[in-house]
């Protein structure tokens, strides 16, 4: 769902502006209680939800990293930055991948891409954290991740403990089909 952007009433007007300057605070517990502030005004409008993206883009990466956990945070209100996310998956940094891929599960819009671009993360990322945030990041996209089956039975023999274990419970939590993973499982 889009966020409604019910406009504020004018006596609100400088809180509001001064709501949407802390969206993009260095400091995360600012930035959440932003969001919070802003649900009863109808959530971030459009506008701020594209200019938070566009910092996926900026050249220092924890100014990357702190734009996809504030998208994460807003939660499905950040439905039009996913494909600037999927793009983001591509971060040369892990870190900004690692938020990156939780930013998709809690935004929470099951898509084929994005169930896509999480497998092919789990998949081939050089970083184990990496490859272990996207098998958590397929859990939290629940059932619709049935895609992402032969990502995770494959991440089942990662040579990391950690990934495997989380592809483990992937499968578990996200309720995919038992009968797609019993192959992997039994290896």
């Amino acid at each position: 769902p889009m966020a409604s952007s019910t406009p504020p009433e004018p006596d609100d007007w400088g809180n509001y502006i001064q709501l949407l300057r802390a969206l993009r605070h260095p400091h995360k517990r600012v930035r959440h209680r932003a969001i919070e502030a802003l649900r009863p005004m109808g959530g971030p409008p459009p506008l701020a939800i594209r200019e938070i993206a566009a910092d996926l883009a900026d050249r220092r990466a924890a100014v990357r990293v702190r734009a996809a956990n504030t998208l994460g945070a807003i939660g499905p209100d950040s439905e039009p930055a996913v494909p600037a996310l999927i793009e983001a998956l591509d971060d040369d940094r892990p870190r900004v991948r690692c938020a990156v891929a939780w930013a998709l599960a809690w935004i929470g819009v099951p898509t084929d891409a994005v169930v896509g671009n999480l497998a092919a993360l789990l998949d081939g990322d050089f970083d184990a954290e990496v490859r272990a945030v996207a098998a958590r990041s397929l859990a939290a996209v629940g059932p619709r991740a049935w895609r992402a089956v032969p990502s995770l039975s494959a991440a089942l023999r990662d040579r990391e403990p950690s990934v495997r274990e989380e592809a483990a419970t992937a499968m578990h939590l996200g309720a995919i089909p038992a009968v797609r993973a019993v192959p992997a499982l039994t290896e």
